[in-house]
């Protein structure tokens, strides 16, 4: 009962995944910064009264975490790249629904894409 009347924040099961994993702690903290929409990209900083342009310099979208990360075709390749050379089925799509659901190893599994 004191847990529950102590906790101040929600509890995100999916976070947890990420927390109990065995990678570094750095890792770690910048992923939850980017499930938390966090980092620094443009459409952050233009929230920001930033003066500079929120679309990435590549393929001029949006710049969010999902952009950076899958959607440009800068990251669609590299992602290519990772699953040619490690055999993968599919690379990750998406930050919250596909990279930490099926991506982020919880201890059980080593091959990512292996789901």
């Amino acid at each position: 009962m004191y847990r529950l009347l102590s906790y101040t924040g929600f509890n995100n099961r999916r976070l947890k995944k990420l927390w109990k994993n065995k990678m570094p702690l750095k890792l770690k903290v910048f992923l939850w910064l980017a499930f938390q929409d966090r980092l620094q990209t443009g459409v952050v900083l233009k929230k920001r009264n930033w003066k500079g342009d929120e679309r990435c310099v590549v393929c001029r979208k949006k710049e969010d975490v999902n952009q950076i990360f899958f959607e440009c075709v800068i990251a669609k390749f590299v992602w290519g790249c990772f699953k040619e050379v490690l055999g993968w089925e599919r690379a990750p799509v998406s930050l919250l629904s596909d990279f930490l659901a099926h991506w982020i190893p919880d201890g059980r599994t080593n091959v990512p894409g292996s789901t």
